[in-house]
């Protein structure tokens, strides 16, 4: 079966990972956390300074067995203010880059940000083609392998990305041909 963790739900092959059935939680699994807006954001109206209105502390975050979350999804200032935010617990900011919370997109990330999910084994979720159908860019996935990153791969929606997983790994082989220089195997991908 494929596994899935989403604002939604589908039902026969899919496992919904955010909505585990009574069976599974008294085997002792827990549903993940499905968050689009984990800083409060859903208006995208920038807050300077970290003023988010976080739905986490971090020690509530850390509690959580597992968190996926759209983080840095774009490319411009606000895009990586999200990300700064949620990557440190100063200046306003909460530290949610942990082996916990997995970030979709990350495409308005720097090689130091990379750095950072890497070193704490916060998992990225790429999904290539949805990013590059609606900013013309996606998260440098080869920098993160290459700093020893965790990398899932995902289709996002299927308004701007892939129907399947397999499509978008086809999107992964091409991107790995014309951009990053073959820098993951067939093995990685």
């Amino acid at each position: 079966t494929t596994s899935m963790a989403a604002s939604t739900a589908a039902t026969g092959l899919v496992r919904n990972l955010d909505e585990l059935e009574a069976a599974e939680r008294s085997r002792g699994f827990a549903p993940v956390t499905y968050e689009v807006f984990t800083l409060g954001d859903s208006g995208e109206t920038f807050r300077p300074n970290c003023g988010w209105n976080y739905q986490y502390s971090e020690y509530e975050m850390a509690q959580l067995p597992g968190v996926v979350t759209h983080t840095a999804e774009g490319i411009d200032d606000y895009a990586h203010e999200e990300f700064r935010c949620q990557s440190r617990s100063t200046d306003g900011g909460r530290d949610f880059v942990r082996p916990n919370v997995a970030h979709i997109h990350g495409v308005g990330l720097t090689t130091a940000d990379y750095f950072n999910m890497a070193r704490d084994r916060s998992p990225l979720v790429w999904s290539p083609r949805s990013n590059v159908s609606l900013y013309g860019n996606t998260a440098d996935a080869a920098v993160l392998a290459r700093l020893g990153g965790v990398i899932a791969l995902g289709t996002d929606w299927t308004y701007s990305g892939s129907a399947s997983i397999v499509r978008e790994l086809a999107c992964v082989a091409e991107l790995n041909r014309a951009a990053y220089g073959e820098a993951f195997s067939a093995e990685d991908m």
